[in-house]
């Protein structure tokens, strides 16, 4: 998980370079939930938070990507933030342009 934050912090310090690279290798690192085999409470918010953070570099990455159109690209990315969070609307409304073009 480390280096998955040090991929966002690049993210946020070269905010004049094309962050695209540096989202692209944000989630290829995220390998998923912070010891997924135990069940303490403490895990709970830091799991969320992880996720959260994966979840809003995909969103970054959708918008990035239609902005270049790259759709090909944002729609994988697409795709793979509506597997992670299944109900959020915003998604689906993306996708749906993004097949539009």
């Amino acid at each position: 998980m480390a280096a998955f934050e040090a991929a966002l912090a690049r993210v946020n310090k070269q905010s004049e370079a094309d962050p695209l690279s540096h989202l692209e290798q944000a989630v290829f690192l995220y390998k998923g939930d912070v010891l997924p085999a135990m069940y303490d409470e403490w895990l709970g918010p830091l799991r969320d938070g992880f996720q959260q953070k994966f979840s809003q570099t995909l969103a970054q990455l959708v918008t990035l990507l239609t902005k270049q159109e790259k759709y090909t690209s944002a729609l994988t990315y697409g795709e793979q933030l509506l597997r992670l969070d299944p109900l959020r609307e915003s998604t689906y409304q993306q996708l749906m342009q993004l097949h539009d073009q």
